[in-house]
């Protein structure tokens, strides 16, 4: 685990308090300026037509990423599935923690 500290992974690991931190202030800086232009120009806030509208920004990328995540795995999965316990683990270490090439 101490050869892998200089990696740019660990990097991102360690400082994902902050990235997300960011993310946040930004979100909410970007949705409070959204919700101020549209006060400014009907008057009031249209509270659930703002939540459909994330609800249907949201969930077509959720759906999206759940759809690529199981292609994904079928795809891996597929490569391994029928390879004896040795040979499975050698390609699967090489794939998942090593980023090596599968022969």
């Amino acid at each position: 685990m101490l050869q892998d500290v200089g990696h740019t992974w660990t990097s991102f690991a360690r400082n994902a308090s902050i990235h997300t931190d960011t993310f946040l202030m930004i979100s909410g800086l970007l949705i409070s300026y959204s919700l101020q232009k549209q006060l400014a120009q009907t008057k009031y806030i249209d509270i659930p037509r703002e939540y459909m509208s994330r609800l249907m920004r949201y969930s077509t990328q959720f759906c999206n990423m759940c759809v690529q995540t199981n292609v994904l795995e079928y795809i891996v999965l597929c490569k391994v599935c029928f390879q004896t316990d040795e040979v499975q683990y050698t390609v699967l270490f090489k794939v998942w923690f090593q980023s090596g090439e599968v022969q």
